[in-house]
Parts: structure tokens; C-alpha cells; sequence
């Protein structure tokens, strides 16, 4: 995706346990924070398709990185460890293990 048409989206990667992408999906920032999204807020449906693992990226209206996160899911879907870093460096939760694939 063109630079551009990251104005104000949030991108998810989904991964199964062998490391094998099976959900890609762009979302605009303000239905991101106002409705229901499967992948993100339903266990089922994340442990039918074997998702252990969500990357994503917040980008704000210049497509500067707002947020990049990782989320970690067990075999039941249900979350077990997060972590994150803001635009401005400030790291939050398990970052820096998760993103060193920890």
C-alpha cells in the first residue's frame, strides 16, 4: 500500500503458531476505536483460524507511526501478553520482548 493510503489507518497482521500470516486488514482510526472488530475482540474467531499472534501500526494523517503493537494469544484465543511503542519512543507493557520475538 502507497505511503498515502496510510492517512489515519490502523494495519493488523495475523500470524498462526508456524509463523504463517493468515489475516491482513486495514482499518480507519475512528472505527478502529468505535465498533467491534473479530480479530481483535472475539477469542473464537481467533482460535478457529489458529491466530496466536497480531501485529499492527497506527498511523496518524501525515502517515507518521502513532502506535506499533503486538498482541499474543493462546490456543484458545485469549489474550496472555501485549506490549507496545508510541510515535514518541515511550514503550508500554512487553514491547521489547514481543518485538524481538520473545
Amino acid at each position: 500500500m502507497k505511503k498515502q493510503a496510510l492517512r489515519k489507518l490502523v494495519h493488523l497482521i495475523a500470524f498462526t503458531q508456524d509463523g504463517r500470516q493468515v489475516h491482513e486488514q486495514f482499518l480507519n482510526v475512528d472505527l478502529y476505536y468505535e465498533e467491534s472488530h473479530p480479530l481483535l475482540d472475539e477469542a473464537e474467531f481467533r482460535r478457529v483460524r489458529k491466530i496466536i499472534r497480531i501485529c499492527g501500526k497506527q498511523f496518524d494523517a501525515t502517515t507518521a507511526i502513532v502506535e506499533e503493537f503486538e498482541l499474543r494469544y493462546n490456543a484458545a484465543g485469549v489474550l496472555v501478553r501485549e506490549g507496545s511503542r508510541l510515535g514518541d519512543g515511550t514503550v508500554i507493557g512487553d514491547w521489547h520482548e514481543l518485538a524481538a520475538g520473545g
